[in-house]
């Protein structure tokens, strides 16, 4: 499978601009012969979004952009973060959510599990956890989708794990077959070889290929590096995107590095 990952800097609430660039992203990608494009956490509404998704019409006015979006696609898959609402769960019924479309429509969604409210991070206000976590079959690969703080709670890596709950375990058991994780991480000193030696330890242990979109920019108080990474089922690190700058990596999954 030929991924093309879209690390981009998208602005908070600019919900037009984010759509524009997620599609134009796309059609670049389809000209290349990728078969999945992959963009970062919640890039079609910019994170953190904060208290702008409390508000009724700008959750609708993503949910019709997100529709808009799908509507541009055609076997070629397409990837992206979004807020995505329910009306039967007690809470805020708001999920930080991956949308994977092709054929026109959304075809599949993953809601973020593991809800930072730590440092920086102030999700718990805002969304909901996943009740449970799926993998997705797409172009002969079962698809185990993640969010950005669901991949940083291996057992095996961590001695002091902040959550009792794994989605990328829980994906491993469901049997993918190829892991992704969209993200908006931002950058703290240490962080990215942090993050570097972390994802290697996961692909080489479980003998699985990553790939990881990261957004870049500076939002709110926040910075994003971007550093994107693709890693084979060795723990190799294949590809890896620019630091603090917007990149397009293509990695084929079948290619010999």
């Amino acid at each position: 499978m030929k991924l093309a990952l879209f690390q981009i800097d998208t602005v908070i609430g600019d919900i037009k601009g984010n759509k524009e660039k997620i599609i134009t992203g796309y059609r670049k990608a389809v000209k290349d012969k990728a078969d999945l494009v992959v963009f970062p956490e919640l890039a079609l509404l910019g994170y953190p979004s904060l208290d702008l998704v409390e508000k009724k019409e700008f959750r609708d006015t993503v949910n019709i952009a997100a529709h808009e979006i799908a509507a541009q696609t055609n076997a070629v898959g397409l990837l992206f973060g979004s807020l995505t609402e329910e009306d039967d769960v007690v809470g805020t019924n708001l999920f930080n959510s991956a949308l994977l479309c092709y054929e026109g429509k959304i075809q599949f969604v993953q809601h973020k599990t593991l809800i930072p409210n730590y440092d920086v991070f102030d999700e718990m206000r805002y969304f909901e956890s996943a009740r449970d976590v799926f993998v997705h079959e797409f172009k002969g690969e079962k698809l185990g989708i993640s969010i950005c703080e669901d991949i940083w709670n291996d057992k095996d890596y961590w001695k002091k794990r902040l959550y009792s709950n794994d989605p990328v375990e829980r994906l491993l058991d469901k049997k993918a077959t190829f892991l992704i994780n969209i993200s908006a991480s931002p950058y703290s000193y240490g962080k990215r070889k942090a993050r570097l030696e972390m994802l290697s330890a996961l692909t080489e242990k479980d003998k699985i290929g990553l790939a990881y979109v990261c957004n870049v920019g500076a939002q709110t108080d926040l910075i994003f590096d971007g550093a994107s990474m693709c890693f084979d089922i060795a723990g190799n690190l294949i590809q890896l995107g620019k630091n603090f700058d917007e990149d397009y990596i293509l990695y084929d999954t079948d290619k010999k590095y």
